[in-house]
């Protein structure tokens, strides 16, 4: 979000052109030292001698796809924030604000995780969450004035940090030494160089609602991987 809110100091001809190019590498220069701090924490397993852990990959797996096509939606949404904004005619000036507002207030979303009961209704709560991200996501490419606009924003936003703990918490359990999380945020940084590299090419080439509608579509395909990971009989 800071690249975004950012993004607005520099010349319209330079974000036109190299918006998204700069976006890309950005994330993948934070995904190197991400991925070398994957092989400090399995350091010292190795030179202890430990048994080799075996990983539950059954579970694994799906909480990673979970992470990849969310990270991947809500990356491409904000690369193409400023595409809507222009295209609703709201001011530069006004639509980097709203992002900024939209990241604070965001957050919110994960009070979901703090409810007494959440472990135990984790799974509907995910499910909610990931529905209402595909509704979000497909309304704000078909939003009409800025209201709409940073309402859409916000419920895709709400929606985002309603599933990370979980799944924060889910790879938690599984991971004796760190190595699974820092490994796990070399995808997040994958899953966003993704979402934000194609997401120009979608626009482009599916038009608005087209986006939204695919972008709509990778929110769900997310769902039957959270019944995977969250189920009965994987606690």
């Amino acid at each position: 979000s800071a690249l975004l809110v950012g993004a607005y100091a520099l010349a319209p001809a330079f974000i036109s052109q190299w918006l998204f190019v700069v976006f890309a590498a950005a994330f993948a220069l934070i995904a190197w030292p991400a991925a070398a701090s994957g092989a400090d924490a399995v350091q010292p397993a190795i030179s202890l001698a430990s048994p080799r852990r075996t990983y539950r990959w059954g579970v694994l797996i799906p909480i990673w796809a979970v992470m990849t096509l969310v990270y991947s939606v809500l990356s491409a949404q904000w690369a193409l924030a400023d595409v809507v904004g222009h295209h609703l005619g709201i001011a530069p000036g006004r639509i980097g604000p709203l992002l900024a507002l939209v990241s604070l207030l965001g957050t919110v979303g994960a009070l979901a995780a703090s409810h007494r009961r959440s472990h135990e209704l984790r799974l509907p709560i995910l499910w909610t969450a990931q529905l209402l991200m595909a509704g979000a996501v497909l309304w704000f490419f078909v939003v009409h004035g800025w209201a709409d606009f940073f309402v859409a924003q916000l419920l895709i936003s709400f929606a985002f940090y309603a599933v990370t703990p979980f799944l924060t918490a889910r790879l938690s359990g599984l991971d004796a030494d760190g190595s699974l999380l820092s490994r796990s945020i070399v995808i997040t940084f994958v899953a966003a160089f993704i979402g934000t590299a194609l997401a120009g090419t979608m626009l482009i080439q599916l038009g608005a609602l087209g986006c939204g509608l695919a972008l709509g579509a990778c929110a769900l395909l997310s769902m039957p991987f959270a019944w995977k990971a969250f189920g009965r009989g994987t606690a």
